[in-house]
């Protein structure tokens, strides 16, 4: 057997990948359990036969790669939104830090119950209250500043209860729904009335969802020069209400197609199931119940947060839709967490804008991986290594396919922000990376 041996540069260090010229054989290995966070039961029935139907060319459900579309909730669907809004909590803290220049704030309302811990007060806020505070807190900047505050607030905020970051507040059944669909050539989209802008700094990150599948709420932007190049500036004015009704009309705006599927929790999103079942051939709508005290939160009709009414359970009754019960049909609620010497700014992905592997981009995922996708001799060629990181050393380690034993390899980290990671090899080769958009 005759084998040739790639040598892939690969974020400044060697990684040997082996190629034969003829196929070996293999034994046949049983399939992964695509949905192992879920308990056998209605719930996961239903999800592995509607994909089962739309993939199979042979079934008369079968629907075509390019119209495979999947919608998703963020908020209480994909994590965890109780006692409050993750963005909520963004935008109350922002008025504390914008406050020393609105001196008028503290008489002024809403304002004036955030800066005295007014809970009672807070918890009477309107709807026009919450817009008038994400206007005042979400504008007047560019669309980039407003990225980097987001991302630096998300690196350090921690959720109240469960006191880990909010983007390890993500439920792994919902992140494997999601990997499943996509390996069956879905594309899956975030449809949430919070900030499309908010959501869009860690969608890709935290679900593996890019950029431009974030549907969601908006503020009004206005072109503008600053300093000589042009910059989008966020206005104080709402663009996209992305919730009940909206959700529809804005899927059909970013996407001009109907949902095969539908994932939601609250009344919130009743009419984008509504709107995915309309159509012909097979369709899945889910709601996730929140029914778990225990492990997560227990709410329903009472709720202003997630509110999920007695007439969205009818309603789910009657139309024959998938009810997952948080307590009954998920062995595990949250993903694993991220490990503690991980720098929370590490994670996401990475573009090389300078060095050796120019243009090669690099994810660093909450479970200690670490995929990249580089380019040999014209050809891209895919990284998937374990890492670990311990000081300012970043551990990354890949399986030799060519001698079945592990390489690990170091790269030391010279600068890392939001925005900017610069690194080191030990033989003094430097990456310089930029946070991909």
């Amino acid at each position: 057997m005759v084998h040739r041996i790639l040598c892939l540069l690969v974020a400044g260090h060697l990684l040997a990948i082996g190629a034969s010229t003829g196929p070996a054989q293999q034994p046949e290995k049983a399939k992964p359990d695509p949905l192992p966070s879920w308990n056998e039961g209605p719930a996961r029935k239903a999800i592995l036969e509607f994909v089962r139907a739309i993939t199979d060319k042979a079934s008369p459900k079968y629907v075509p790669v390019a119209e495979r579309i999947a919608t998703f909730d963020n908020d209480g669907t994909l994590w965890a939104e109780q006692p409050l809004y993750a963005q909520l909590a963004f935008a109350l803290d922002r008025v504390k830090a914008l406050a020393p220049h609105h001196p008028d704030w503290k008489t002024k309302t809403p304002f004036k119950a955030i800066l005295e811990g007014d809970r009672k007060a807070m918890a009477r806020f309107s709807k026009k209250d919450l817009l008038e505070i994400v206007a005042e807190t979400h504008a007047g900047m560019t669309v980039d500043q407003f990225r980097v505050i987001a991302r630096d607030w998300l690196a350090t905020a921690k959720h109240p209860r469960f006191k880990r970051p909010y983007t390890e507040c993500v439920y792994q059944p919902m992140l494997e729904v999601m990997r499943y669909l996509r390996a069956n050539g879905f594309r899956t989209y975030i449809v949430t009335g919070g900030g499309q802008e908010f959501v869009r700094v860690f969608s890709e990150s935290a679900f593996g969802i890019p950029p431009d599948q974030v549907i969601g709420s908006a503020m009004r932007t206005k072109y503008v020069f600053q300093f000589g190049r042009p910059v989008l500036l966020r206005l104080p004015a709402l663009l996209l209400l992305d919730d009940e009704e909206g959700k529809p009309e804005d899927i059909e705006l970013f996407t001009g197609r109907k949902p095969l599927a539908a994932f939601g929790n609250s009344d919130g999103d009743r009419q984008m199931l509504e709107w995915t079942q309309s159509g012909p051939g097979a369709r899945l709508m889910v709601l996730v119940h929140h029914d778990d005290a225990d492990r997560e939160y227990a709410y329903g009709p009472e709720s202003k947060i997630g509110k999920f009414s007695n007439a969205l359970m009818a309603e789910a009754k009657m139309r024959d839709w998938v009810v997952v019960s948080m307590k009954n049909d998920w062995p595990q609620v949250f993903a694993p967490r991220v490990q503690a010497n991980i720098p929370a700014q590490l994670l996401g992905k990475w573009v090389v804008v300078e060095g050796p592997q120019e243009g090669a981009t690099f994810d660093f995922n909450r479970d200690s991986r670490l995929l990249g996708i580089v380019n040999v001799g014209g050809r891209e060629h895919t990284l998937d290594a374990r890492i670990r990181v311990e000081g300012k050393k970043i551990f990354s380690t890949t399986r030799n396919p060519n001698t079945g034993q592990d390489d690990t390899f170091v790269q030391i980290i010279r600068t890392l922000t939001a925005t900017d990671l610069v690194t080191e090899d030990e033989q003094g080769g430097v990456l310089r990376m930029k946070r991909a958009p």
